[in-house]
């Protein structure tokens, strides 16, 4: 069985990857030429067990739509474009190996070799380049203030702005839609990194046995 796989953030490759040690031939299509070079980049690579709050909040859901996946094949999902922040800035001396996380400004700090990854916000609605850019700089400010001496921000190689599908409660949508072959293994958000194993395993075995993934526990 031939499978081709839409996108190569950290979601995508897990998923090719669980398929071929099942034997399959995948082909994987991005835009972009490196692997995980956009949002599952600028995230940090870290496991957001407790950290992330569900999109479907107070405040937050009542701004949520159902957004066309395939619009052609007309597959609709609640999903809802998450837009987040992140810079990456050369590591100092002391900063830690291991990623901290800031519960209470919701921001998180990721070694990722020489740099520092430094992700953190999340707004729901539509926003312009200017605001896009406001938002970076007070992320700056705001891991400035709080951990000054884990990165030298002055030196900041780059300042990442976009978007991560995201379901209404930050849990993924996992299995065959209603056209057939077609599955979808999408809405992940701020958890692709920490639940992309487990529904990798979820879309194979649907293919091969015909059950979905149980993803257990909830997103807080």
């Amino acid at each position: 069985m031939k499978v081709t796989v839409l996108g190569a953030g950290v979601v995508g490759v897990t998923t090719a990857y669980c398929l071929a040690r099942h034997g399959c031939p995948v082909t994987v299509i991005d835009r972009r030429n490196e692997l995980a070079a956009e949002a599952s980049y600028a995230n940090g690579g870290q496991l957001s067990y407790d950290f992330a709050s569900p999109v479907d909040s107070p405040g937050v859901l009542r701004r949520l739509a159902d957004y066309l996946l395939v619009r052609p094949l007309g597959i609709a999902g609640p999903i809802q474009p998450i837009r987040g922040y992140s810079i990456t800035a050369p590591a100092k001396s002391g900063a830690p190996q291991v990623a901290i996380i800031y519960l209470g400004r919701k921001m998180v700090f990721s070694r990722i070799g020489l740099n520092m990854c430094i992700a953190g916000f999340a707004d729901a609605s539509p926003q312009s380049p200017k605001f896009a850019q406001e938002r970076r700089q007070a992320l700056v400010h705001c891991a400035q203030n709080t951990l000054p001496q884990v990165a030298d921000y002055l030196s900041i190689s780059s300042k990442w702005a976009d978007v991560r599908p995201s379901t209404p409660n930050s849990l993924p949508i996992v299995g065959e839609s209603k056209v057939r072959r077609l599955f979808r293994n999408i809405g992940h958000g701020m958890f692709g990194w920490t639940l992309s194993a487990a529904s990798a395993e979820g879309i194979v075995r649907e293919i091969f046995c015909g059950k979905g993934a149980v993803i257990q526990g909830k997103a807080a």
